[in-house]
């Protein structure tokens, strides 16, 4: 008895200790899942905007679960959630919407560099004005040693790099 006493206790203290690492590590996955959301959405809008032969654009939104007709923001960032749509399309809001993305979890953030509203892809599956960046970092419970950089270039290519600065925009 004394013996089985004995794990228990050594299992209690090593689960005591391991907890914080698992903390970090679940915040880590779920700023890389932001951050691939975000890669996901752009090759989305740039296959559909060589396949349809016109613009497709991604662009923040606050009401994406709200039940309202879906619409693009100017404010916030883009934590808020995205729409990517048919540029082209008829007026219907709702027709348009090819993708919704939800907001990301709550003290995560997104956000633009320089600051963009909106991503527009041409119909040759070039970017619009050129390179951006989006970063993605994390201000609660803490913010993070880490953040993900997602790099859009002109061409559409886009890859996501790991920065240890731990500045969340």
């Amino acid at each position: 008895m004394i013996e089985l006493l004995i794990v228990l206790v050594i299992i209690a203290a090593v689960v005591t200790l391991s907890a914080p690492g698992f903390q970090e590590v679940r915040l880590s996955v779920r700023l890389r899942a932001a951050a691939n959301d975000l890669v996901s959405s752009v090759y989305q809008a740039r296959s559909e905007a060589i396949k349809r032969n016109g613009r497709v654009r991604i662009c923040k939104s606050a009401n994406v679960l709200t039940g309202a007709p879906p619409s693009c923001s100017t404010g916030g960032g883009w934590e808020q959630g995205w729409l990517v749509f048919d540029n082209d399309a008829a007026l219907d809001p709702n027709e348009a919407v090819i993708t919704a993305h939800p907001p990301l979890p709550a003290g995560f953030l997104l956000r633009a560099n320089p600051a963009a509203d909106e991503l527009v892809f041409g119909a040759d599956g070039f970017l619009v004005g050129g390179l951006v960046e989006l970063t993605a970092c994390r201000l609660a419970p803490e913010p993070g040693g880490h953040e993900k950089v997602v790099t859009i270039s002109g061409s559409g290519a886009t890859t996501v790099s790991r920065t240890a600065s731990g500045s969340c925009p």
